[in-house]
């Protein structure tokens, strides 16, 4: 069975806004579905968004070879 959790618990976990979080579902970058008023996210998906590898600021690029 899937937990479930609020962008507000997901925004507490990454010690961020629920604004923020609100953005990333309405742009794809973290799988979540919106109920209602509220976007939802299960953790399965939130674990697999918080340890997948981050670019750094500034460098789009990072993950790209340098080959």
């Amino acid at each position: 069975m899937n937990q479930y959790l609020t962008a507000s618990q997901v925004a507490s976990f990454l010690n961020v806004s629920p604004q923020l979080i609100r953005r990333y579902c309405k742009q794809g970058r973290i799988a979540c579905a919106k109920v209602g008023r509220d976007w939802i996210i299960t953790q399965a998906d939130f674990e697999q968004y918080k340890n997948a590898p981050k670019s750094p600021r500034g460098n789009p690029n990072w993950l790209k070879s340098t080959n």
